[in-house]
């Protein structure tokens, strides 16, 4: 039996907080990836999923932790343990508008949201918005999680998105 690192244990509470979303009805998990580079020697936990009232728009929550944050932990020479997060909301053309932007500026204060147009000339040409968080996700902030995913939800359902 191993010890967890700490991104092992924020990516357990983050799932579950999902999952438990999913169980209750309120949200559809449409994908996950639990991804290990070994030649970076990170690692990357994402998770995606749309509302149940509002499917034209996916959400990516997204938990990293690299080389620098498991040798910290593992050799105890880092204080803080824990990953990066950053969340997304994805979506085709016209369906997430920079009025919704505007409203994940408002719904997001104080955080830097990033807006991306692609465009494609084989698929659908697509719009994402990502919230970045200048801060690192310590265990000692894992009681937040829940409250965060929550959060996320309820902008996926009061945004009036066109289908």
């Amino acid at each position: 039996m191993f010890d967890p690192t700490a991104f092992d244990n924020l990516k357990v509470v983050l799932e579950g907080a999902v999952y438990d979303l999913e169980l209750n009805g309120e949200l559809k998990i449409v994908n996950r990836k639990d991804l290990v580079d070994l030649a970076s020697l990170s690692r990357t936990y994402s998770i995606y999923f749309h509302s149940r009232i509002q499917m034209a728009v996916h959400a990516k929550i997204e938990l990293s932790a690299g080389l620098e944050e498991l040798s910290g932990e593992l050799l105890f020479k880092k204080r803080e343990r824990g990953a990066s997060i950053q969340i997304s909301y994805e979506g085709k053309e016209g369906c997430l508008t920079k009025n919704h932007y505007e409203y994940l500026l408002r719904s997001w204060e104080a955080r830097e949201i990033e807006w991306l147009e692609v465009y494609s000339n084989k698929k659908p040409s697509a719009c994402r918005a990502v919230v970045h968080f200048d801060r690192f996700i310590t265990e000692e902030m894992i009681d937040e999680l829940p409250a965060l995913v929550r959060h996320l939800l309820q902008t996926l359902d009061e945004i009036p998105y066109s289908s």
